[in-house]
């Protein structure tokens, strides 16, 4: 008797952890028009504030072309200063892109991306005032280190709202931005660049600031509406929240909890170049 007691206490402990998930599935089961409508405030509130930005992104990050032939001729830059200087902004994008994100999980999305924003906003606007090639230089090294953590902080922080098999279209959806940058960036350089001579700026010079203050706007926004996460967005009710983690729960595979990744940034840094995904 003491054998068979003994037999069946791993069985029933191994009952006992399958019973909260099977909990957590029946529970999403039953609420799946509900989750639909979850998600569909998720992408209202969350994904188009991050489309914006990265439309936004990616015109103060590619600006510079549209006005080179008059930024270059005015400011006496060669094709060899425009070509580092276009470079230098990769330089500074690559390296810092895992500490500005080791930074976000310490911090919160919603303070980093707003100062993201309102930095890159800022250095972009400060391209009216390039004098010289040093000028030039530091700020295309300085928008590379504000803009290298954007995105990857955004992609992060849709899958702590969403469960990885909800997250392809939201992906999708950034990626449409990029696109969309490319088509309005076209129509919009051309806009400010005929401004040239208005109160007394150049046309690049324009170009530069009408396109780099709308981040600064947007990092207000951010920091104002975007919740760190899910269980402090105001625009869910607490039933909604508790079925959100159980959907959340009940798709979770091989992700480690977040009490698993450790808190000393050197064996963080570790763990984000040792993981093979």
């Amino acid at each position: 008797m003491a054998k068979l007691c003994t037999d069946m206490e791993p069985h029933q402990g191994a009952q006992e952890e399958q019973q909260p998930l099977e909990s957590n599935i029946s529970l999403v089961s039953e609420s799946s028009g509900v989750l639909e409508v979850i998600y569909t405030r998720i992408c209202r509130r969350v994904l188009l504030l991050f489309v914006i930005a990265v439309i936004l992104n990616q015109v103060d990050r590619t600006n510079l072309a549209y006005a080179a032939i008059t930024f270059n001729r005015d400011l006496g830059f060669g094709p060899q200063t425009y070509g580092l200087g276009s470079a230098l902004f990769f330089v500074t994008f690559c390296i810092f892109q895992v500490p500005c994100n080791l930074i976000m999980v310490r911090v919160g999305i919603r303070r980093w991306l707003a100062l993201l924003l309102v930095g890159w906003g800022c250095v972009a606007s400060c391209f009216a005032l390039i004098h010289n090639t040093a000028s030039f230089f530091t700020l295309r090294l300085l928008l590379g280190v504000f803009e290298s953590g954007a995105q990857p902080a955004m992609w992060w922080h849709l899958s702590q709202f969403m469960p990885q098999e909800r997250l392809t279209k939201p992906y999708m959806w950034m990626t449409v931005g990029v696109l969309l940058a490319q088509i309005l960036g076209g129509p919009l350089a051309a806009a400010f660049l005929s401004m040239d001579g208005i109160g007394g700026l150049k046309g690049w010079q324009w170009l530069f600031l009408l396109e780099g203050f709308p981040s600064v706007v947007m990092g207000v926004v951010v920091y104002g509406v975007l919740p760190d996460t899910y269980q402090s967005a105001p625009w869910l009710s607490d039933s909604e929240k508790a079925l959100l983690a159980a959907d959340m729960a009940a798709h979770v595979k091989n992700s480690p909890p977040r009490e698993h990744i450790p808190r000393n940034p050197l064996r963080l840094l570790r763990m984000v170049f040792s993981n093979p995904m």
